[in-house]
């Protein structure tokens, strides 16, 4: 197989992203502070971009040098940032969790288009709720900080920023769509960790009854919305969200957000160990975006029209839940 030339990947990279030569020629000699007849000269090849020039160009425009050097243009290089299997605190996880609601409010909410794929609870269903907000952020922490202070979930405080947080996350997500598809094995993974941490006495009886009861009320609030009900704890409108169960795992979690006119747009994916950020490739942001819609394929809508498989999904959600943590 033929190598691909970088110079030349790069040359048909900046036409495809700029058709138009003079305006191509315009951006080039602005971002290299050079003259537009040296511009000129680069782009037809009679000169060659220097190393230094490619990435200064590369990194102005939000070209993927990476997806340069690959034989498929439908391959996605994810430029992944790996995490280190302990975390020094729980700042870690409320600092990720501040950072998507930042760049959310930059963003014109009521235009934005969202799409989600989970698998694990997200933090808009669960952060109403002060014993599931307790237990999601305690697990976090006991896989992933470790110590004494994981050791004792009744002990245990909810960090105070966390308030911040919630009413922040409420006020935000004010989208003029949003789509989530789960994991079918969601709350039964979900379920497991609980039952674990109990079996390992870090929760006790109660603690566990309490979890069980808060999800109960999260699985049947989240029904309601679906059907159609506006459920002040969410805050979110129910005739602008879509839900979908999958039939298979996904093994991670990923999320985009799109304003109409694509001016502003990121996707996130994160797993336990890593996470990616797309925030300044359009073409890359929509390759992750045709992959997290794939799933729709795979996808049995629970919302809108769905309402008898909606009915079957909670019911068989709400006895596992009994079935899993009624024992002890």
């Amino acid at each position: 197989m033929k190598l691909p030339d970088l110079h030349e990947e790069f040359l048909n990279t900046l036409s495809e992203k700029y058709p138009k030569k003079s305006a191509l020629t315009n951006i080039v000699s602005d971002v290299l502070r050079i003259e537009k007849e040296s511009a000129y000269r680069r782009l037809s090849g009679k000169v060659s971009f220097s190393v230094r020039e490619v990435g200064i160009i590369a990194k102005q425009l939000g070209i993927s040098l990476d997806a340069l050097n690959t034989y498929g243009k439908d391959q996605l290089l994810l430029p992944f940032n790996l995490e280190n299997a302990m975390q020094s605190s729980m700042d870690v996880l409320l600092h990720i969790m501040t950072e998507t609601i930042v760049r959310l409010e930059r963003m014109t909410c009521e235009t934005v288009v969202a799409g989600n794929v989970y698998n694990s609870i997200p933090v808009e269903f669960f952060l109403y709720s002060p014993e599931l907000s307790k237990f999601m952020l305690f697990k976090w922490g006991h896989y992933f900080v470790g110590g004494d202070e994981f050791n004792d979930y009744r002990s245990w405080k909810i960090p105070s920023d966390l308030s911040s947080i919630q009413k922040r996350t409420k006020d935000v997500y004010q989208f003029k769509n949003i789509y989530y598809i789960w994991d079918d094995g969601l709350i039964w993974t979900y379920l497991n960790e609980v039952a674990n941490l109990y079996k390992m006495r870090i929760i006790d009886k109660q603690n566990k009854n309490d979890i069980k009861e808060a999800l109960k009320d999260m699985l049947t609030k989240l029904e309601q919305t679906l059907s159609g009900n506006y459920v002040n704890e969410f805050g979110i409108d129910p005739d602008i969200i879509d839900f979908y169960a999958c039939s298979r795992s996904s093994g991670v979690s990923c999320n985009y957000y799109m304003t109409e006119n694509h001016d502003q747009f990121f996707a996130f994916l994160q797993t336990n160990f890593s996470h990616c950020l797309i925030d300044n490739d359009y073409d890359n942001f929509c390759k992750m975006k045709a992959w997290v819609d794939s799933f729709k394929r795979i996808s049995t809508m629970l919302s809108r029209s769905g309402r008898m498989e909606r009915r079957i999904f909670f019911d068989t959600q709400l006895k596992l839940v009994d079935l899993v943590l009624n024992s002890d």
